[in-house]
């Protein structure tokens, strides 16, 4: 690797906020994918807008093809949200945020099977809220860092406090 790039799993967070231009005093949350209605951007949304005091950012293109999904959902983003878009640099993010956020969810037709976000959260060991689909055949057990989504939006919050800022 060249030196100016951040070597997968080797955690550098002060490093990393650095160089993303962020505030190491704020906490920080990464969610990676495409926008659209099956990455579900909208949940994370709402739960920005609940925990105002956390920074979501958003790795994944804006496609002309997802368009009537993120259009209106971006022109009304929170304030606590930041869309990086299309990036090759996606390392430099797991390297320094305080947890990932994974709200996908599957329909009929258009399901997730494996995949790779919630994979290297778990591989760089940062705290991982998701939803408990069905097609992954429980193979991610909650732990210390991973934790599910409910469908109440404020259990999601406490739960999401309580895994990036823990108490005692």
């Amino acid at each position: 690797f060249p030196s100016h790039e951040i070597i997968p799993g080797i955690r550098d967070r002060e490093s990393g906020l650095k160089k993303l231009g962020l505030d190491p005093k704020k906490k920080h949350i990464l969610q990676v994918g495409l926008f659209s209605s099956r990455k579900n951007q909208r949940e994370t949304f709402e739960l920005a807008r609940m925990v105002p005091e956390f920074e979501f950012h958003f790795v994944g293109g804006l496609t002309d093809n997802y368009k009537y999904y993120w259009e209106e959902l971006v022109s009304n983003k929170p304030h606590n949200c930041t869309i990086w878009g299309e990036r090759n640099d996606v390392n430099l993010f797991y390297s320094s945020v305080d947890g990932v956020i994974f709200p996908s969810q599957g329909r009929y037709g258009d399901t997730e099977t494996n995949p790779l976000a919630i994979k290297e959260a778990i591989a760089w060991q940062i705290p991982l809220f998701l939803k408990n689909m069905p097609v992954y055949m429980n193979m991610y057990p909650e732990s210390n860092l991973i934790k599910f989504m409910t469908d109440d939006r404020d259990k999601n919050c406490k739960i999401l406090r309580d895994m990036i800022t823990p108490t005692g």
